[in-house]
């Protein structure tokens, strides 16, 4: 008798009279699970008069699922077509995906549907009110790459961007504009400066003013703001303060200064400093004159 046919990997045996234990000269047949296929030259081994078996001559490798599909506009991706490989599906530009985008080698085939490639378009956009909504060109399609430019009536500003472009996704990259009536006050005036462009009404949107110090004084802040659409200023107003000249930076041990000596430093004027070698910084490397005349923050010192 025999006993005991030997594994094959992938697959399994089985004996027409399915008794046990295995007369001599008998035959096992060996057959390869789901989604493998059998190479070799026999798919039986025998029960030999020494009770042992004769050589396995089969191997079950994985099955082949072939070509995933080709689609029009498109194109997979993909490093094998056995059991168990996915392909992924990707279109041209010009093109979106309609459907699952990767198929499965399994035990059936590919799994799924092949998905097509389709021209892309946006959908058209709605209407937004005292302005004018773009069309697509002869009344038809927007699509990508085209860009869709909104407009206001006369006494309304156009709020957000005014160019929209269709993307590859099918989606809008920007959402539509507001029209809307934006006037500021008179632009405020700023002790010891003045207003040198911009100070002529009508103050409307995006309208900038700019200022300028009184001799003598230094500004404090951004010299334009600019009328934005809730009726306001952006940013504040700047301050000129008195011009301040700032006290020579004092030297630090085992350091140097880096930036070029002046005779007098002004508001916002800097100092950068280094250490020697052998030496690490503790505090900052770069103090600034202050509205107040001093530097700030402490010079810092060099710590072997």
């Amino acid at each position: 008798n025999c006993i005991n046919p030997p594994k094959l990997e992938n697959g399994v045996w089985f004996h027409r009279t399915a008794q046990t234990p295995i007369q001599v000269g008998d035959r096992v047949v060996y057959k390869c699970n789901p989604g493998y296929v059998g190479k070799g030259p026999s798919r039986s081994i025998q029960c030999k008069d020494d009770s042992t078996w004769s050589s396995l001559l089969i191997l079950c490798e994985p099955r082949s699922c072939g070509n995933p599909g080709e689609i029009l506009n498109g194109y997979y991706k993909g490093t094998s077509s056995t059991l168990g490989s996915k392909v992924i599906f990707y279109c041209e530009k010009g093109y979106r995906l309609v459907g699952r985008n990767y198929r499965m080698c399994t035990a059936n085939g590919w799994d799924g549907q092949i998905p097509r490639c389709e021209s892309g378009t946006c959908d058209d956009l709605p209407p937004i009110p005292n302005g004018e909504t773009p069309k697509p060109p002869n009344n038809e399609h927007w699509e990508i790459g085209m860009v869709a430019t909104f407009s206001c009536r006369d006494q309304y500003s156009l709020i957000g961007a005014s160019d929209l472009v269709c993307t590859e996704t099918g989606k809008w990259d920007k959402d539509p504009p507001t029209c809307k009536v934006v006037e500021c006050q008179p632009p405020p005036k700023i002790r010891n400066g003045r207003i040198v462009t911009g100070w002529r009404p009508p103050f409307k949107y995006q309208k900038g003013v700019t200022y300028a110090c009184s001799e003598g004084y230094t500004m404090v802040g951004s010299k334009t703001i600019e009328c934005r659409e809730n009726n306001e200023y952006i940013p504040s107003p700047p301050r000129c303060i008195k011009s301040v000249d700032c006290q020579q930076p004092r030297t630090i041990a085992n350091g140097y200064i880096i930036s070029a000596p002046r005779s007098t430093y002004k508001y916002q004027d800097r100092i950068t400093y280094s250490c020697n070698r052998g030496y690490v910084m503790v505090g900052n490397n770069i103090i600034e004159c202050n509205e107040n005349g001093r530097f700030v923050p402490e010079s810092p010192t060099c710590k072997l």
